[in-house]
């Protein structure tokens, strides 16, 4: 199949979803592409850190994002391909219903992070049903980025391919990922128990005020992303 089929493959599928119109579903859209952005995963990297300490947690999650950071936004700045809104050829016809991207379009960070992450806690947990709920959450991610006007279908695609893959390379490199954090924890003396709620949580008050601000930290970076590029649309 030659580039220019793909391209209009892209295209044409791109239309025929954010075209469709429906009052209850763009709000539903809106809603389940939440789920990609990283503000959940930053969460729980602080989570499994900071309240509930999971060294193979926070390990898991946050290798999965920094190879995802290191994969995919390198592909957006290779490739730098236009957002679909920005496409001289289709955007008149593009109906964009969230916010504007901050990167190029391919691949599709939200579907990296989603599908990465279902594997991760597969693997994890080695439960079929979460497998089998996150591909279903996963596949709703990409149609959504598609219905939004944020990504072609190739965008999400590739992030989806792009995700098994990051999942792949987090799975290999869980082990000297693990030695390094016990390594740390040795060197720092740190002394902490892992999988359980750490003691300085109820101890002492300086600590809620650590994790009061590293969350609050969080949701103001999320919070004020979002509506500084709302002001952008």
């Amino acid at each position: 199949m030659h580039l220019s089929n793909i391209l209009e493959w892209d295209k044409k599928y791109l239309l025929t979803i954010n075209n469709y119109e429906n009052k209850f579903l763009s709000i539903f859209m809106k809603i389940i592409t939440f789920l990609g952005r990283e503000t959940i995963y930053f969460t729980l990297i602080a989570f499994y850190i900071f309240v509930y300490y999971w060294r193979a947690g926070f390990i898991a999650v946050g290798s999965c994002l920094l190879y995802g950071l290191g994969i995919c936004y390198t592909l957006k700045v290779i490739i730098d391909r236009k957002r679909p809104y920005n496409d001289e050829k289709i955007r008149i016809k593009i109906k964009l219903r969230d916010r504007k991207g901050s990167s190029s379009s391919f691949p599709s960070w939200h579907s990296y992070n989603v599908t990465s992450q279902v594997f991760i806690f597969y693997f994890i947990f080695d439960n079929y049903f979460i497998l089998i709920i996150g591909l279903v959450l996963a596949g709703l991610v990409a149609i959504s980025r598609i219905y939004l006007g944020l990504h072609f279908p190739s965008d999400c695609i590739a992030g989806y391919l792009l995700g098994i893959l990051g999942f792949l390379i987090s799975f290999f490199t869980f082990n000297s990922w693990y030695s390094l954090v016990l390594l740390v924890e040795q060197m720092a003396g740190f002394g902490l128990q892992p999988d359980q709620v750490i003691n300085s949580f109820f101890r002492f008050s300086w600590y809620y005020i650590i994790v009061i601000i590293v969350f609050f930290g969080i949701g103001f970076a999320s919070v004020f992303k979002y509506f500084f590029r709302k002001k952008e649309k």
